[in-house]
């Protein structure tokens, strides 16, 4: 746990039964919120909306508090072919309705992946997302399953320079949520 005593933003509401800490960043331009509730947390998170968080959010006094939050790093991957068709996209996992034939004949996603990072530390926040999409194209599409130690490195063609390289001696799956 960071213990830390300054001005912080800060909002209790008796009546939710739970407290809010918001934390500014240099520049008070970002700011990271922590909800905590009394009770349960799905139950308080199902009865907020939207307008209650910013209703939150407006009436937060800066104040002198005193406030203890865990260092945390937590990630999380998702593999979102399977949730994309219930929204309706269904055309890009199909080649033949898939409209990406500009990138190669018969081409089609067959997998998209979004992943999620933050960490929580005593100098910060740091936080990113990335989505990757894999297109295949129709007909035989060779199989790579990188599921033992490899070697891996970033080359700059133009100079010619490795900018990166590492190795992964334990390769792990990267398609289900972690945090």
């Amino acid at each position: 746990m960071m213990l830390h005593s300054s001005k912080a933003l800060y909002y209790e509401d008796k009546t939710r039964q739970l407290q809010m800490l918001g934390l500014p960043y240099k520049g008070d331009e970002i700011i990271m919120y922590i909800v905590l509730p009394e009770g349960d947390l799905r139950q308080t998170i199902g009865q907020l909306r939207e307008s209650d968080y910013k209703a939150m959010i407006d009436s937060c006094e800066n104040r002198s508090s005193i406030y203890m939050v865990p260092k945390m790093k937590l990630e999380a991957s998702i593999n979102l072919e399977s949730l994309l068709p219930e929204l309706g996209v269904t055309s890009l996992f199909d080649p033949t309705t898939s409209g990406l034939d500009d990138i190669a004949p018969r081409a089609y996603v067959n997998e998209i992946i979004h992943k999620v990072e933050i960490e929580v530390s005593e100098f910060g926040t740091t936080a990113s997302a990335v989505t990757g999409v894999s297109v295949n194209r129709g007909g035989f599409t060779p199989v790579v399953r990188v599921d033992k130690p490899f070697l891996f490195f970033i080359h700059h063609v133009k100079t010619d320079s490795f900018l990166f390289w590492g190795t992964v001696t334990k390769p792990t799956p990267n398609t289900s949520p972690k945090g």
